[in-house]
């Protein structure tokens, strides 16, 4: 995951404006801001190795990763049934995360595919490894708050005063550390 805490602080003091009454659960995002990169990523054994080789290889070649927060969204979180709660979700644009994540995922397609007599075989192990990887296929999220449903519209108002940030102050840079 990319560490957010720091990164995320300005954003004219939006976070600042969530009162703690808002919260589900009394939960504030701030001290675990992150945007989630890859998953099931194995830890240990052979496996494990590998990935954990192909990983430092690809964030080495990476170098820099650019992300704009694009925009703000209020989201029903579903996962928290029967109680109703919505999320202030940020979005980001990052040609630099999608290629990154691209071509980690390359490198993880077995070498005896690697080659045009294969390509449908490869394309298709490419697909199921994109989808246990990157179940996203986004550019980054982040959830900033999670709020009872009574402060759905307060979250509302926030995501019309994110709009006014310039684009520039809604850059950031990132270097992946593995």
């Amino acid at each position: 995951f990319i560490d957010l805490s720091e990164k995320l602080e300005d954003l004219n003091g939006i976070q600042d404006k969530i009162k703690d009454n808002w919260l589900y659960r009394g939960e504030r995002d701030r001290p675990h801001l992150h945007s989630t990169v890859l998953l099931a990523l194995p830890l240990r054994g052979p496996e494990g190795e590998h990935h954990e080789r192909k990983l430092r290889e690809t964030v080495k070649a990476s170098g820099t990763i650019n992300m704009k927060l694009e925009s703000l969204s209020v989201e029903r979180v579903d996962r928290l049934k029967p109680a109703e709660a919505y999320s202030l979700v940020g979005k980001f644009t990052s040609p630099d995360l999608l290629k990154f994540k691209k071509s980690f995922i390359e490198t993880l397609v077995p070498e005896d595919l690697k080659d045009d007599q294969h390509q449908a075989r490869r394309d298709a192990k490419l697909e199921e490894l994109r989808k246990i990887h990157d179940p996203y296929q986004n550019e980054g999220h982040v959830s900033l708050a999670r709020c009872k449903a009574e402060h759905k519209g307060d979250l509302e108002k926030l995501v019309k005063e994110f709009e006014s940030i310039p684009a520039e102050k809604r850059l950031i840079e990132v270097n992946l550390i593995v």
